[in-house]
């Protein structure tokens, strides 16, 4: 049986940041050999009021947001050759993009990010990119800013005391294989009691990164 083709989920809130994230997200799909879905969740906010020259009821946002949808899709499945189709959901932004994440087995989420909310965490990469991040089970890339990545060559794997860390090495080599990178190992010392430690921990996983061809250096900051 044929290997299922992976899908790219693509939440569209059509600012400048998720229209880059779906272009990083189709030279993602080359190299994955992915399709590329396109999420709109209309959640009748001021916002998509704003774009839509404030419309008043959900269900006209919601045919506009559509014919927007589509016309998106069309033009950069035009531009890049590749399959990209679309869905229009309800509902909050980062609970709609874990459903469909579990519906679609989707096997990886890239979204852009706004970093406006007060909360530091949330500020560096916005509030539903937050929750999306500590929510969905696939892996998730925020994009943010407006510098376009037309190649992958280094991949900055942080690397702390915890068993979830070292979990994360397998996806890790995975993407540095699609793109022909290297990995480099980070951990930050906070505690100065913690560095021997620390220093096995990078030795560990660069030595593991290795043996599985891949072209490793640690740091210790």
């Amino acid at each position: 049986m044929a290997d299922k083709t992976p899908v790219i989920l693509v939440p569209m809130g059509f600012s400048e940041q998720s229209i880059l994230a779906l272009e990083q997200a189709l030279i993602f799909a080359k190299a994955m050999k992915a399709s590329v879905l396109l999420l709109a969740v209309n959640n009748n906010d001021n916002q998509l009021r704003e774009m839509f020259g404030d419309v008043g009821r959900k269900e006209d946002i919601g045919a506009k947001l559509e014919e927007k949808l589509q016309s998106v899709a069309k033009e950069y499945a035009a531009k890049s050759g590749l399959s990209i189709e679309t869905m229009l959901a309800t509902g909050v932004v980062y609970e709609e993009i874990d459903r469909v994440s579990k519906e679609k087995d989707i096997a990886l989420v890239i979204m852009g990010t706004n970093g406006k909310p007060q909360n530091v965490k949330k500020r560096f990469i916005g509030s539903n990119a937050f929750r999306t991040v500590t929510l969905v089970d696939p892996p998730v890339i925020t994009i943010k800013g407006v510098r376009n990545i037309n190649a992958i060559k280094t991949i900055i794997f942080p690397l702390v005391l915890d068993r979830r860390s070292k979990e994360k090495v397998g996806p890790a080599l995975h993407y540095a294989r699609l793109f022909g990178a290297k990995i480099k190992v980070v951990s930050v010392l906070i505690e100065e009691d913690k560095e021997r430690v620390l220093l096995a921990h990078l030795k560990q996983v660069e030595t593991f990164i290795q043996d599985h061809g891949i072209e490793c250096s640690s740091h210790l900051l």
